[in-house]
């Protein structure tokens, strides 16, 4: 049993909607924005905080999710032009990981290397993403969102 916030999930639920090699679509509105993230995979938190730590980028918490966004094809350009134009915001790649307690770093150990991640309380969008990911988790189809 993994807590998310409120939320008591079953590990063998989550691992139907979202796993290391699914290619999914997903699409939703955020306040006046469409949302589109090309895929969402979940990860080990030790495999997160080390990608974010490789890609420079800080993965965000929220109520025992930790979730983080790298975007390795797409341009800033295109999606700032999909923004501006549109206001839709493209996320090429998301990753989640359970962690049920905040901490301000993730530290990732492997051998004699130690690797410690800024780990931010989510907020705004981000937010958003991961509340999503929390309620397909409880159960609610992708398809419907």
């Amino acid at each position: 049993m993994i807590l998310l916030g409120d939320l008591a999930v079953e590990e063998e639920e989550e691992s139907r909607l979202f796993s290391a090699g699914d290619a999914l679509l997903i699409e939703f509105k955020w306040n006046n924005f469409t949302i589109k993230i090309f895929s969402i995979e979940k990860r080990e938190l030790e495999d997160l905080g080390f990608c974010a730590y490789l890609s420079k980028k800080n993965p965000l918490w929220l109520n025992g999710l930790v979730i983080c966004a790298c975007c390795d094809i797409l341009d800033a350009r295109s999606i700032a032009r999909e923004f501006l134009r549109n206001k839709i915001v493209l996320m090429e790649q998301v990753c989640w990981a359970y962690k049920p307690d905040y901490e301000r770093v993730i530290k990732i150990r492997d051998g004699d290397v130690v690797v410690t991640t800024p780990l931010i309380k989510a907020y705004g969008l981000f937010r958003a993403v991961g509340e999503y990911i929390m309620s397909s988790i409880a159960g609610k189809s992708l398809a419907n969102q």
